[in-house]
């Protein structure tokens, strides 16, 4: 079998399609990175696609050398959409692919934060010494405190005495990974509003208007934002989901307070103001369809979701939906070829 890859390499000269063999021990599947030599180093690239027969003579087919990832990092959609992009915002194919991944990814500079809960053994047989008052008072707090957290504890107790009951079986330890959470300290708060006569009019126009694109006019404060939950709501009735695009990202902590406090973690941020690690555990989740709504800027366009049934571009006039530097790309057509699509 042979894959077209394409290597991870910002030059015009090499902005095109190589095959490489794949080896009979190797799964390789459409999407996934892969590490393939190209010259004389190593080189990161993305199967594009995969066929029986090559042009290239078997003494000079080169093969992968590895997969660099246990998941598919760029869904069939992207592929189609990098070709979208190349040919109408003439960009390069390996700009654009690293639109669909974060950074972390491809620099593998962040791991995930993994953190240890302990809880008590109720089937423990170990009785601390009467004076160890230390053992004593630390096995009451974890019996009233279910998974806690092993940093958290270590600030009550020491560790030498979270060890010796560890190691009689007093206390259990799981391994668990966290997610990053960024503005985890912004408050939501849940306000129940009515829709006027107009509001309920203009969602009923967009719900009932599929693969259209549709412009909500209406001055500041007139309500657009509750016209927008209301159809998200309604979106994620239907298994779908959504994006929801701001025009800075300055204006992101504001609107995820308001998603926040109607669709929970459901929500994920994604824009390029994030830590790696932050923009790592958010894209993450809407790649799993642990979250439903992506919120971003204009980047957040890209969001890895999957039966996308409504894409909103706030403030659509506004020129940061267009960029202006490698890649370059307009937000309002990558958005119609990602509603044709879904």
């Amino acid at each position: 079998m042979i894959a077209e890859v394409i290597v991870d390499i910002l030059n015009s000269e090499v902005d095109k399609i190589f095959d490489y063999g794949i080896l009979s021990n190797q799964d390789i599947y459409v999407g996934e990175r892969v590490l393939v030599p190209f010259g004389n180093r190593n080189i990161e690239g993305y199967v594009i696609n995969i066929k029986n027969n090559t042009e290239i003579d078997s003494s000079h087919l080169k093969f992968i050398i590895k997969k660099l990832d246990n998941f598919i990092s760029i869904k069939p959609e992207f592929i189609e959409l990098m070709k979208f992009m190349c040919e109408n915002f003439n960009t390069r194919k390996a700009d654009v692919l690293r639109l669909f991944i974060p950074p972390a990814i491809r620099k593998n500079s962040v791991k995930q934060k993994i953190i240890e809960l302990i809880s008590f053994n109720e089937n423990s047989s170990f009785l601390p010494k009467s004076n160890a008052k230390n053992q004593i008072e630390a096995i009451e707090y974890v019996k009233t405190h279910k998974d806690y957290n092993r940093i958290e504890l270590n600030k009550l107790y020491s560790s030498s005495t979270i060890n010796t009951l560890i190691k009689n079986n007093v206390f259990n330890v799981s391994i668990v990974k966290e997610d990053r959470n960024p503005y985890s300290n912004i408050e939501s708060e849940l306000k129940q509003v009515s829709l006027t006569s107009e509001q309920e009019n203009a969602k009923k126009v967009i719900l009932n208007n599929s693969n259209s694109t549709i412009l909500l006019h209406g001055v500041t404060g007139s309500g657009k934002t509750e016209v927008y939950l209301q159809c998200i709501k309604e979106i994620l009735k239907q298994n779908k989901t959504a994006i929801m695009l701001v025009p800075e990202i300055s204006l992101t902590p504001q609107m995820l307070k308001i998603f926040r406090a109607h669709f929970n973690q459901e929500v994920a941020l994604l824009h390029s103001g994030l830590s790696d690690g932050e923009r790592l555990d958010e894209w993450t989740r809407l790649r799993e369809g642990k979250a439903k709504v992506a919120i971003g800027a204009r980047s957040c366009i890209f969001a890895p979701l999957e039966n996308v049934g409504l894409i909103i571009i706030d403030e659509e006039h506004d020129s940061s939906y267009v960029s202006q530097t490698n890649p370059r790309y307009n937000t309002h057509e990558v958005a119609k070829f990602r509603a044709k699509y879904n």
